[in-house]
């Protein structure tokens, strides 16, 4: 883990990136873009950026978005690895035309029919949803074959549906209505599968959302509401739905895996079904999600 933090250089508009897979740090570099003026092009140095994962791409995805829409001029990456060029362009972050790249590139080979990997896809509408669930619903039984695990894998469909569904209904109530999204595979140390997956949003944010029916929230810091919404709270005005994230929470418990959620200025950890919380500086917009599934047993 890097031990540096981000440097901003007022002359030419740049920021170095350390770490996009560090909340410490994504909380300095996202209050660090507040100070790129208008009109200015910016630079993001990834001189340190040596591997992306799904928390990463979207995170730089939403860091770039902010700086375009604040400044209302372009974001530059710059001192890209070919490697991590080539995987951002595999992912298609460029087609969102969020950024540019003065990198070389590694190309790497699309695979229409892979089930390792869902590049970053604009979530905007229950037409999506029901179509990523589609590709998820048809690519379980490939990452969890056995047939004990039926089950998870019905639980894990739900869960994923109801991330995406908050992503866009909260992303609604501030009027653009869509979050983004990606899905990594990977084999970690004991040859067991990790499904990791990322969507982030520009919405209210869980704080917002749980304060709209009930005020009272807004005395309390934003951590413990994180939690209060894992615990089955739900902010939703119409009857029925709305209790997914403590079944998330109860998912993790009983199989393993784990779920972040960064929200405002408050971050909730689960795995196991401890919950763990934290309270950053700086806000950030908007709903973080990290979602690992694993089974353990």
């Amino acid at each position: 883990m890097h031990n540096k933090t981000p440097n901003y250089s007022l002359g030419n508009n740049t920021i170095t990136v350390t770490n996009l897979s560090d909340w410490r740090e994504i909380d300095i570099l996202w209050h660090t873009s507040d100070r790129i003026e208008a009109g200015n092009i910016c630079t993001l140095d990834m001189c340190n950026i040596s591997s992306l994962n799904p928390q990463a791409i979207v995170m730089l995805f939403m860091l770039c978005r902010k700086i375009k829409t604040h400044s209302s001029s372009g974001v530059v990456l710059d001192n890209l690895t070919p490697q991590i060029d080539g995987y951002l362009r595999r992912v298609n972050f460029f087609d969102y035309e969020v950024a540019t790249s003065k990198g070389n590139s590694i190309e790497f080979s699309k695979n229409p029919l892979s089930k390792n990997l869902l590049e970053l896809t604009r979530v905007d509408s229950l037409m999506q949803i029901n179509k990523l669930g589609d590709w998820f619903y048809d690519n379980f039984e490939h990452w969890f074959p056995d047939k004990l695990q039926s089950m998870y894998r019905q639980l894990s469909f739900e869960a994923i549906n109801e991330l995406c569904s908050n992503s866009v209904e909260h992303s609604k109530l501030e009027g653009n209505g869509e979050g983004y999204f990606v899905l990594q595979k990977y084999w970690d140390f004991d040859n067991k599968t990790n499904v990791i997956m990322s969507v982030g949003d520009y919405g209210i944010g869980i704080r917002n959302h749980l304060i709209r029916k009930y005020p009272e929230f807004s005395l309390i810091d934003e951590a413990h509401i994180l939690s209060q919404a894992i615990s089955g709270i739900s902010g939703r005005l119409r009857t029925g739905g709305g209790r997914g994230l403590k079944s998330i929470c109860n998912l993790t418990r009983d199989y393993g895996g784990y779920l972040v959620l960064r929200s405002g200025c408050g971050l909730v950890f689960i795995r196991n079904g401890n919950i763990f919380t934290k309270n950053y500086s700086y806000p950030i917009p908007g709903t973080q999600c990290v979602f690992c599934l694993k089974v353990n047993i």
